[in-house]
């Protein structure tokens, strides 16, 4: 999820991959880097540079460790994005 928008909130396409079990690799901007991490939890990495190469590390990077991440974007999805975690609040 590369984004240049300094107001980035929630995107709804992280949401989804999470609540899949997709690890993500996102640009650090805005919410974005919070939405990705829950306690000791990454759902995946942020990249703070606009540099495809860097881009490219983070993805390898999950592929490397994808069983950790998947787990963990499954996780932080129920905890802080799902319905029942919306109707609790």
């Amino acid at each position: 999820m590369p984004s240049a928008y300094a107001n980035e909130t929630q995107p709804l396409a992280i949401i989804e991959a999470m609540a899949a079990g997709l690890p993500v690799v996102a640009s650090s901007i805005g919410g974005i880097p919070a939405m990705l991490r829950f306690e000791e939890l990454a759902a995946g990495r942020v990249v703070k540079e606009a540099d495809p190469e860097k881009y490219a590390l983070a993805v390898s990077e999950c592929l490397a460790n994808y069983g950790v991440y998947s787990t963990a974007a499954k996780h932080i999805y129920q905890k802080r994005h799902s319905y029942r975690a919306y109707s609790a609040a």
